[in-house]
């Protein structure tokens, strides 16, 4: 699957334990990196700790059933959910809408209607948020500013919000040297030891975020600056809408 910028990652929540570790292979085979919790009070702890792009949920998972967790759900996150029903009727497709729910299928699973109807909306989110969050590439790296999400390879990190800013130098000035001054005052607006030395950490923190992409190095210049290098794209090949 290479429809998406990176890996993506399905919270699914069922307790059918037939079925439900052949949904996970078969979904992990296709390219997803699934996450399967046989409770709804366990899924929504998961939820909350880690990132995901999609829900699947049974309905009548035990200790917190689909319908309540999507409403905790929908509080803070625009993620599609998928609901799991033994009977999908008219009055239950209409309940799962109403509680933020965005499509349902009826048990016992088709393993193949489910992973395109994954696919499909996860496809059309992608879409909307590449759009309204454009994307900086360099190397196996891309970096969104608006979402401070950093993608490097498969892997997916949430940055802060001073390392989003020193990011977003970087990359705009790429194989430039950016010069601690001009970091300083743009983020801190304060040039003084102990702003300085915290750039210093969020640097070392950003190094270690971008050590598996082999191609891109932050190149330290000893009371200068700080300069993103790539030793296979030039500038030019770095995309923006910024």
């Amino acid at each position: 699957m290479t429809d998406f910028t990176h890996k993506p990652s399905v919270l699914y929540s069922d307790n059918d334990m037939a079925l439900a570790p052949f949904i996970v292979t078969f979904l992990e085979q296709k390219g997803f990196h699934c996450v399967w919790e046989c409770d709804g009070e366990a899924a929504w702890r998961t939820f909350q700790k880690m990132n995901f792009d999609m829900v699947v949920a049974s309905v009548n998972i035990p200790k917190l059933d689909g319908y309540s967790m999507a409403i905790e759900i929908r509080k803070s996150s625009d993620v599609p959910i998928i609901f799991l029903s033994e009977k999908v009727r008219d009055e239950e497709n209409l309940q799962g809408f109403l509680v933020g729910g965005d499509d349902c299928i009826s048990k016992p699973v088709n393993v193949e209607i489910l992973y395109w109807k994954i696919y499909t909306h996860l496809k059309r989110l992608f879409v909307l948020r590449n759009n309204q969050n454009p994307a900086l590439v360099m190397g196996q790296t891309s970096f969104y500013y608006q979402s401070k999400t950093l993608v490097v390879g498969e892997h997916t990190i949430n940055v802060t919000t001073k390392e989003a800013e020193l990011l977003l130098l970087l990359f705009k000035n790429a194989n430039n040297v950016v010069y601690r001054e001009t970091a300083l005052q743009h983020i801190w607006n304060d040039e003084s030891y102990t702003y300085a030395r915290s750039m210093d950490v969020y640097i070392t923190k950003i190094r270690k975020y971008l050590q598996t992409d082999k191609s891109l190095s932050i190149q330290n210049y000893r009371g200068v600056g700080y300069k993103l290098a790539s030793s296979r794209m030039s500038k030019d090949e770095i995309f923006s809408n910024f």
